[in-house]
């Protein structure tokens, strides 16, 4: 009798305990449950790495704390974040869908011109001067389309893996029809031969 009442203690023990770490639920409107948005978003994304180099438990948690997030996972001090990059504001007809670009020197900036667009105000357009001995300039094409378009930049340096990593997030605002696009074109520091770089949109 006294095994059946200690068993019955700690089964009743686990089950108190166990209600302090379940998900917050919230009723909807027809009467069944749905974890909270603060819950859910703990348990689907996990650690984040802001911009500002801090690890947060959630997107939630950065966001309150109004931090972009670098990327997911906890902040890793081999990853060096970029902030305030160097936009080119000269390479406005130089367009390409396709391609992504790399570049660190004049004879390989030079073969931009044959992605001159067939624009009327890019007729008479001449590549701006770009001084490469300690920069490098990469772009890729980016598109979104409602009333209001932007273009999140920032890049990644993982010392670790010696890469880098131009991520583009496309930000899109409201439900017109307008399609913005962008050839994301920035300088940074130069980056070394031995290291490999990914461009990617978000």
């Amino acid at each position: 009798m006294k095994k059946i009442l200690i068993s019955i203690a700690v089964f009743i023990a686990i089950m108190v305990i166990g209600l302090f770490f379940l998900p917050d639920y919230t009723d909807n409107e027809d009467g069944s449950a749905a974890l909270s948005d603060e819950a859910s978003c703990d348990i689907l994304n996990g650690f984040v790495c802001g911009q500002d180099g801090k690890t947060y438990d959630s997107s939630c948690a950065a966001d309150e704390a109004q931090v972009a997030i670098a990327y997911q996972g906890e902040c890793d001090e081999n990853k060096i974040l970029f902030e305030n990059l160097n936009t080119v504001e000269g390479l406005f007809c130089i367009v390409s869908e396709e391609n992504e670009f790399v570049i660190n020197n004049n004879t390989e900036y030079e073969k931009l011109t044959g992605y001159i667009s067939d624009h009327d105000k890019c007729q008479n357009y001449s590549l701006s001067e770009i001084d490469f001995l300690d920069i490098t300039l990469l772009g890729k094409y980016a598109s979104g389309s409602g009333c209001e378009v932007d273009f999140a930049r920032t890049i990644e340096k993982d010392e670790k893996n010696k890469k880098y990593v131009y991520a583009i997030e496309v930000l899109e605002e409201g439900f017109c029809e307008q399609l913005v696009s962008s050839m994301n074109w920035i300088t940074v520091p130069k980056i070394p031969q031995d290291y490999t770089i990914e461009i990617k949109v978000e």
